[in-house]
Protein backbone atom coordinates (compact mmCIF):
# COMPACT_ATOMS: atom_id res chain seq x y z
CA UNK A 1 0.00 0.00 0.00
CA UNK A 2 2.84 2.36 0.77
CA UNK A 3 4.23 1.83 -2.73
CA UNK A 4 0.90 2.65 -4.40
CA UNK A 5 0.34 5.63 -2.12
CA UNK A 6 3.79 7.07 -2.89
CA UNK A 7 3.37 6.50 -6.62
CA UNK A 8 -0.02 8.22 -6.52
CA UNK A 9 1.00 11.20 -4.41
CA UNK A 10 4.15 11.78 -6.47
CA UNK A 11 2.06 11.71 -9.65
CA UNK A 12 -0.41 14.14 -8.05
CA UNK A 13 2.13 16.62 -6.70
CA UNK A 14 4.21 16.64 -9.88
CA UNK A 15 1.19 17.22 -12.13
CA UNK A 16 1.47 13.92 -13.97
CA UNK A 17 -1.63 12.58 -15.74
CA UNK A 18 -4.52 12.13 -13.32
CA UNK A 19 -5.08 8.58 -14.49
CA UNK A 20 -1.66 7.55 -13.15
CA UNK A 21 -2.43 8.93 -9.71
CA UNK A 22 -5.97 7.60 -9.58
CA UNK A 23 -4.84 4.13 -10.64
CA UNK A 24 -2.58 3.95 -7.60
CA UNK A 25 -5.17 5.34 -5.18
CA UNK A 26 -7.86 3.04 -6.55
CA UNK A 27 -5.55 0.06 -6.10
CA UNK A 28 -5.44 0.84 -2.38
CA UNK A 29 -9.13 1.65 -1.96
CA UNK A 30 -10.59 -1.18 -4.02
CA UNK A 31 -8.08 -4.01 -3.63
CA UNK A 32 -5.53 -3.67 -0.86
CA UNK A 33 -7.62 -1.98 1.86
CA UNK A 34 -11.20 -2.69 0.83
CA UNK A 35 -12.44 -2.16 4.38
CA UNK A 36 -10.61 1.18 4.54
CA UNK A 37 -9.08 0.25 7.89
CA UNK A 38 -5.59 1.65 7.41
CA UNK A 39 -4.17 5.13 7.12
CA UNK A 40 -3.38 4.34 3.48
CA UNK A 41 -7.06 4.63 2.58
CA UNK A 42 -7.09 8.09 4.15
CA UNK A 43 -3.93 9.00 2.26
CA UNK A 44 -5.52 7.74 -0.97
CA UNK A 45 -8.57 9.91 -0.27
CA UNK A 46 -6.25 12.84 0.43
CA UNK A 47 -4.29 12.32 -2.78
CA UNK A 48 -7.48 12.05 -4.81
CA UNK A 49 -8.81 15.23 -3.21
CA UNK A 50 -5.58 17.12 -3.95
CA UNK A 51 -5.66 15.90 -7.54
CA UNK A 52 -9.20 17.11 -8.13
CA UNK A 53 -8.70 20.39 -6.25
CA UNK A 54 -5.61 21.26 -8.28
CA UNK A 55 -7.58 20.60 -11.46
CA UNK A 56 -10.42 22.85 -10.36
CA UNK A 57 -12.92 20.02 -9.87
CA UNK A 58 -13.95 21.10 -6.39
CA UNK A 59 -17.17 19.05 -6.30
CA UNK A 60 -15.07 15.87 -6.63
CA UNK A 61 -12.41 17.20 -4.27
CA UNK A 62 -15.12 17.94 -1.68
CA UNK A 63 -16.09 14.25 -1.60
CA UNK A 64 -12.57 13.05 -0.84
CA UNK A 65 -11.63 15.84 1.55
CA UNK A 66 -14.83 15.22 3.54
CA UNK A 67 -13.56 11.70 4.23
CA UNK A 68 -10.16 12.98 5.35
CA UNK A 69 -11.70 15.69 7.53
CA UNK A 70 -13.94 13.12 9.17
CA UNK A 71 -10.94 10.88 9.81
CA UNK A 72 -8.96 13.73 11.35
CA UNK A 73 -11.84 14.66 13.67
CA UNK A 74 -12.33 11.06 14.75
CA UNK A 75 -8.61 10.47 15.23
CA UNK A 76 -7.83 13.30 17.65
CA UNK A 77 -7.23 10.90 20.52
CA UNK A 78 -5.13 8.55 18.39
CA UNK A 79 -2.54 11.17 17.43
CA UNK A 80 -0.79 10.86 20.77
CA UNK A 81 -0.35 7.11 20.21
CA UNK A 82 0.76 7.33 16.57
CA UNK A 83 4.27 6.26 15.69
CA UNK A 84 6.57 8.86 14.09
CA UNK A 85 5.78 7.85 10.50
CA UNK A 86 2.03 7.90 11.06
CA UNK A 87 2.31 11.18 12.98
CA UNK A 88 4.00 12.78 9.97
CA UNK A 89 1.29 11.46 7.68
CA UNK A 90 -1.38 12.98 9.91
CA UNK A 91 0.41 16.34 9.90
CA UNK A 92 0.59 16.14 6.10
CA UNK A 93 -3.14 15.43 5.93
CA UNK A 94 -3.83 18.40 8.19
CA UNK A 95 -1.75 20.70 6.00
CA UNK A 96 -3.42 19.66 2.76
CA UNK A 97 -6.89 19.94 4.30
CA UNK A 98 -5.95 23.49 5.38
CA UNK A 99 -4.80 24.20 1.82
CA UNK A 100 -8.09 22.81 0.51
CA UNK A 101 -10.04 25.10 2.85
CA UNK A 102 -7.99 28.06 1.60
CA UNK A 103 -8.68 27.13 -2.03
CA UNK A 104 -12.37 26.96 -1.15
CA UNK A 105 -12.19 30.46 0.40
CA UNK A 106 -12.81 29.11 3.92
CA UNK A 107 -9.92 31.07 5.41
CA UNK A 108 -11.05 30.82 9.04
CA UNK A 109 -11.22 27.01 8.81
CA UNK A 110 -7.86 26.95 7.06
CA UNK A 111 -6.23 29.19 9.68
CA UNK A 112 -7.70 27.17 12.55
CA UNK A 113 -6.35 23.94 11.09
CA UNK A 114 -2.96 25.53 10.43
CA UNK A 115 -2.75 26.54 14.10
CA UNK A 116 -3.60 22.95 15.11
CA UNK A 117 -0.99 21.66 12.68
CA UNK A 118 1.64 23.96 14.19
CA UNK A 119 0.72 22.62 17.64
CA UNK A 120 1.17 19.06 16.36
CA UNK A 121 4.50 19.98 14.80
CA UNK A 122 5.66 21.55 18.06
CA UNK A 123 4.50 18.59 20.14
CA UNK A 124 6.33 16.17 17.87
CA UNK A 125 9.38 18.43 17.34
CA UNK A 126 8.73 18.42 13.59
CA UNK A 127 9.89 21.37 11.48
CA UNK A 128 9.67 19.84 8.01
CA UNK A 129 6.16 21.13 7.32
CA UNK A 130 6.62 24.55 8.92
CA UNK A 131 7.83 26.45 5.82
CA UNK A 132 4.71 25.50 3.84
CA UNK A 133 2.46 26.08 6.84
CA UNK A 134 3.81 29.59 7.36
CA UNK A 135 3.62 30.33 3.63
CA UNK A 136 -0.03 29.25 3.55
CA UNK A 137 -0.73 31.35 6.64
CA UNK A 138 0.78 34.35 4.80
CA UNK A 139 -1.37 33.69 1.73
CA UNK A 140 -4.44 33.43 3.94
CA UNK A 141 -3.49 36.66 5.72
CA UNK A 142 -3.18 38.48 2.40
CA UNK A 143 -6.55 37.13 1.26
CA UNK A 144 -8.12 38.19 4.56
CA UNK A 145 -6.71 41.72 4.32
CA UNK A 146 -4.21 41.51 7.17
CA UNK A 147 -1.77 44.33 7.80
CA UNK A 148 1.53 44.47 5.97
CA UNK A 149 3.41 43.84 9.22
CA UNK A 150 1.38 40.68 9.90
CA UNK A 151 2.01 39.39 6.38
CA UNK A 152 5.72 40.25 6.57
CA UNK A 153 6.04 38.47 9.93
CA UNK A 154 4.51 35.29 8.47
CA UNK A 155 6.69 35.50 5.36
CA UNK A 156 9.78 36.01 7.54
CA UNK A 157 8.84 32.91 9.53
CA UNK A 158 8.30 30.97 6.29
CA UNK A 159 11.76 32.02 5.10
CA UNK A 160 13.46 31.10 8.36
CA UNK A 161 11.91 27.63 8.40
CA UNK A 162 12.61 27.22 4.68
CA UNK A 163 16.30 28.03 5.20
CA UNK A 164 16.47 25.74 8.24
CA UNK A 165 14.89 22.87 6.30
CA UNK A 166 16.79 23.71 3.09
CA UNK A 167 13.55 24.20 1.17
CA UNK A 168 14.61 26.33 -1.77
CA UNK A 169 11.16 25.95 -3.34
CA UNK A 170 9.44 27.64 -0.40
CA UNK A 171 12.16 30.29 -0.25
CA UNK A 172 11.47 31.20 -3.88
CA UNK A 173 7.70 31.12 -3.37
CA UNK A 174 7.90 33.29 -0.24
CA UNK A 175 10.19 35.81 -1.93
CA UNK A 176 7.87 36.01 -4.95
CA UNK A 177 4.81 36.38 -2.73
CA UNK A 178 6.49 39.16 -0.73
CA UNK A 179 7.53 40.99 -3.89
CA UNK A 180 4.06 40.72 -5.48
CA UNK A 181 2.33 41.68 -2.23
CA UNK A 182 4.41 44.83 -1.72
CA UNK A 183 4.08 45.79 -5.37
CA UNK A 184 0.26 45.68 -5.03
CA UNK A 185 0.16 47.71 -1.79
Amino acid sequence: MRHYYLQGIIATLTNQPGSAALFNFTKILEELDEGHQTIYSQLAYLGSGILYARRGKMDRADFFFAKVISYLHEGDSERARADQREYLRIIMMMYYVAEYHALSQRLAASDRLLRETIECCAAGHVTYFMPRIKLLQARNAIAAGATASQVDRLLNEAMVFARFNQSSVVQVQAAALRSNYHREL
